[in-house]
């Protein structure tokens, strides 16, 4: 509490003007003071609260639904938390705002739906259901929306995420998205306990889960893995308040154990919601639980991910297989049967940046199967459609022709035309572990009749110190002359000799070392003016988009790959190879050779 007094008294004099208006601060601001009004019923934070809501008010209307959203939470928390310091008049005012907000939202779709899949849909029903809960027993109108909310939460949100998240973990929309959907589930949880009683912890046990699926999303830099659209990879406040939440209501002890290790690496102080979500959800009585004694190799079945580490220490070789039995659209990618690997820095890659939702860059290659570590099937008079525009025609996975782009609920996760692909863990040894995928349904039947993976991480090699990676695929396409392309991406210039291939990025280095076909060539793609080449045109990133940070976009988005192609065109083809991650300094890799039998 003590920290969270110093900022409020800290920005006390900071101009109202400067808060409003800026989406998240204005309501994080609000509840600040609020809060602490509530809690020590000193005038100068409800004072200070006021004069920011007196400002929201002022402030220009905005059809921006992150806006709404947020200006409606904070007309809520101010309501409920200065209560008893505001006259009649003031809460007519304020019950005005929150009502005019949710009809907003009603009137733009968001409420009254049946699409519990994703989008901003989820985040406008838990703004909405604050709000009705803040003005419950003074607006009696506020109660046929506040069950058609709580029937959309637990009876569709709730149960999707469930399904996906089963008894293993695992999320849709990815790490980048999915810490910020479990955050929202959490803190909604402890909303409607304190307003009903009822703990919807206990009866969602899955949400435990998550922070599995948050754990091994991170690589020894505790960056999540480039997979689906992501603006930021490091982790901040929301990872370490799902880490405490989960170590709270579950008392996990892993959990704890890496809500810690992030605030050790966090940079600089913590920020208002950071010291918040402290104050509602850090449990000292849950004992950290060191990571070291959990598996190893962690499948996420549902979604279709599948994690090997080396060790659990800071200098390990780390690979994600990834084939999404499901066909998801939103913030998810063409990307069936892809693999990612890091050891040191990024070495295989996930390329391309996430500037913004729709643009040229991200339709046309971002999301596409191109941008990623797996393979295409190239017809070239393939027409690939998305909202009724022909897109580049990359060679790779189609997009969806069913009635709506991807599930917006159980049944529709469950129904096989939304059903792309298969995916086990074979095996999983003391000496490797093997993965499969067969993402023949990701692509056009025109083009594809077979594409299977197998994703073989051997743990031990004798006279080598580091995992190495077998990478086996059969690929058959309906005609010999649609080229079957072996992707690989990469940070920084490959090096190419004969079968051997090489990419150095930081401290890392990977070695890939082709096997099949018997007779391939080797293409050197991307460079400056060409990083996110598809057919002949480059699809750069927009200047414009704020997103674009010049750091990010040289640590992540790549701007090289190699494509390993057939000589002699046939339909089936078998492409086989041997990823060696290792040191920099390394000099000499291991001798590979195909054993014929």
């Amino acid at each position: 509490m003590g920290l969270l007094v110093k900022k409020a008294n800290y920005y006390l004099g900071e101009k109202e003007d400067n808060i409003v208006n800026q989406k998240s601060k204005e309501r994080e601001f609000i509840r600040l003071y609020a809060f602490l009004y509530s809690a020590k019923k000193e005038d100068k934070y409800f004072k200070k609260a006021k004069k920011l809501i007196e400002a929201l008010r002022n402030a220009p209307e905005t059809k921006d639904d992150q806006q709404i959203r947020t200006r409606l939470q904070s007309y809520a928390y101010y309501y409920d938390l200065c209560f008893d310091k505001l006259d009649e008049t003031e809460k007519k005012i304020i019950q005005e705002q929150i009502l005019k907000h949710i009809q907003w939202l009603d009137d733009k779709k968001y409420l009254r739906i049946n699409n519990f899949g994703g989008g901003h849909h989820f985040y406008a029903n838990i703004s909405a259901i604050i709000g009705c809960i803040a003005i419950y027993y003074e607006e009696p109108s506020t109660r046929e929306t506040f069950q058609i909310i709580e029937k959309n939460l637990k009876e569709g949100f709730i149960p999707f995420y469930r399904y996906l998240s089963c008894e293993d973990g695992g999320f849709h929309m990815w790490w980048e998205y999915s810490r910020y959907y479990i955050s929202w589930i959490c803190e909604y949880g402890d909303i409607w306990r304190s307003a009903t009683g009822e703990d919807l912890f206990k009866e969602n046990k899955w949400l435990e889960n998550t922070f599995y699926f948050l754990l091994y999303g991170l690589r020894d830099d505790l960056t999540y893995w480039g997979t689906g659209d992501n603006h930021a990879r490091h982790t901040g406040s929301v990872d370490i308040a799902i880490f405490e939440i989960i170590a709270s209501k579950y008392k996990n002890g892993y959990a704890k154990y890496m809500a810690g290790i992030l605030r050790k690496q966090r940079r600089g102080y913590p920020g208002i919601d950071e010291l918040f979500n402290d104050l509602l959800w850090m449990d000292n009585d849950v004992k950290p639980q060191p990571i070291e004694t959990l598996p190893l190799v962690k499948e996420f079945s549902r979604v279709g991910a599948y994690v090997f580490k080396e060790n659990w220490g800071s200098a390990g070789v780390t690979a994600l297989f990834k084939c999404t039995p499901i066909y998801f659209f939103n913030h998810s990618h063409r990307d069936a049967n892809s693999f990612e690997i890091w050891y040191k820095d990024n070495l295989a890659i996930d390329s391309g940046y996430y500037c913004n939702y729709g643009s040229e860059h991200w339709f046309n290659y971002y999301i596409r199967t191109i941008a990623h570590n797996t393979v295409l099937i190239y017809d070239p008079i393939e027409k690939l459609a998305n909202w009724d525009k022909i897109k580049s025609n990359d060679g790779g996975q189609r997009f969806s022709q069913s009635p709506h782009e991807q599930p917006s609920n159980v049944e529709d996760l469950k129904n096989k035309v939304l059903n792309v692909a298969e995916t086990q863990l074979l095996q999983d040894s003391e000496d490797y572990a093997l993965a499969v995928g067969d993402a023949t349904r990701a692509y056009s039947p025109h083009k594809c009749e077979m594409f299977k993976r197998y994703f073989l991480f051997l743990k031990k090699v004798k006279n080598w110190n580091h995992p190495i990676i077998v990478v086996l695929d059969k690929v058959i396409s309906t005609k010999p002359e649609f080229e079957k392309i072996w992707l690989l991406h990469s940070i920084n210039k490959p090096e190419i000799k004969d079968n051997l291939i090489t990419i150095k990025n930081g401290d890392g280095k990977l070695w890939c070392y082709v096997i099949k076909p018997d007779d391939f060539d080797i293409r050197l793609v991307g460079g400056k003016g060409r990083e996110f080449e598809v057919n002949g045109v480059n699809y750069p990133l927009d200047s414009n988009s704020p997103h674009v940070d010049k750091k990010r976009v040289e640590s992540w988005a790549g701007a090289w790959g190699v494509e390993l192609i057939e000589k002699k065109p046939d339909k089936l083809t078998y492409f086989m190879n041997v990823l060696i991650p290792t040191d920099k300094e390394s000099k000499h890799p291991p001798m590979v050779k195909e054993i014929k039998n």
